[in-house]
């Protein structure tokens, strides 16, 4: 009888009839599960526990790369952005061929992106302070769009990506003024020279920056109090200048004022060297 008894247990387990086994990927899947559910709850540390055990325990299941993303998402929604992007760009790097791989780089331009100085109207302009951050910003949308430009989140990396790079054209602007505020032309060309060469794309801040570039190579043309002239062709830099404004920006306000310049400097009258009303000094010091 007893005999009996054993047969009909093991026929039973043979059948299906006891409990599944525990698989190695139900585990991870359950650790994944609750460290997801915890995330939405905005329980970070509990999230970032469950996402860890599925890397360290279950290295080989298919849940530990979407872990180590989940982990770099937890960072970001804590505002730990340096945190964040130290683990987006791991993933990258270790795992290049991953279909999250084009989400983690845009991320990487959101971490940089966020920690801009802050735009607060009660705060100074942003525009005065440090642009590190806005730099790499551009530079991790840029990366992020030459890579994947079919993905899903390209328009808000293009936005952004245009945002920054007003920031940036802002910033040369204040100092190139500044400069001009301190009668340092000099100073202020290779500012100018740089937001005429490489911010075509920022239309407003070009067309002007391009004006005063102009300005300032009229003055610089002339000889100083030493009899010095700064630069020698200023006359040809400054209607190459023009005439790049007359060919980009045919409708922008500035053709007016492009214009008469190459008219001045065609007929080869004396540039009198006026000041544009753009030329404000500052309240500060650059950094």
């Amino acid at each position: 009888m007893r005999i009996l008894s054993v047969c009909i247990v093991v026929l039973c387990s043979a059948c299906g009839g006891g409990p599944k086994p525990v698989s190695y990927s139900d585990k991870a899947k359950e650790s994944y599960v609750l460290g997801v559910e915890a995330l939405d709850d905005k329980n970070y540390i509990d999230a970032i526990e469950n996402f860890s055990t599925v890397k360290t325990k279950y290295p080989y299941s298919q849940y530990a790369a979407l872990a180590e993303v989940k982990i770099a998402d937890a960072y970001f929604k804590q505002d730990k952005f340096v945190e964040a992007i130290s683990a987006y760009r791991t993933f990258a790097q270790r795992r290049p061929n991953h279909a999250e791989v084009p989400y983690v780089m845009f991320m990487i331009g959101e971490g940089y992106y966020e920690q801009q100085p802050s735009k607060f109207f009660l705060f100074p302009p942003s525009f005065e302070k440090d642009k590190g951050a806005t730099h790499d910003a551009v530079r991790s949308y840029r990366s992020y769009l030459d890579r994947f430009p079919k993905h899903g989140k390209n328009e808000v990396a293009k936005k952004k990506m245009a945002e920054c790079r007003s920031e940036l054209a802002d910033f040369e602007l204040y100092v190139a003024r500044y400069y001009l505020s301190k009668e340092r032309p000099v100073s202020a060309l290779g500012r100018l020279e740089f937001l005429h060469r490489t911010f075509e794309d920022v239309s407003t801040q070009w067309a002007l920056a391009s004006l005063m570039l102009i300005d300032t190579y009229l003055v610089l043309g002339r000889p100083d109090k030493h009899g010095e002239v700064q630069v020698q062709d200023a006359k040809a830099k400054a209607q190459k200048v023009a005439e790049r404004i007359v060919t980009v920006a045919p409708d922008s306000n500035s053709v007016r004022q492009a214009k008469k310049y190459l008219r001045l400097v065609g007929a080869g009258q004396p540039a009198q060297g006026r000041p544009p009303a753009t030329q404000s000094p500052p309240v500060s010091k650059p950094n």
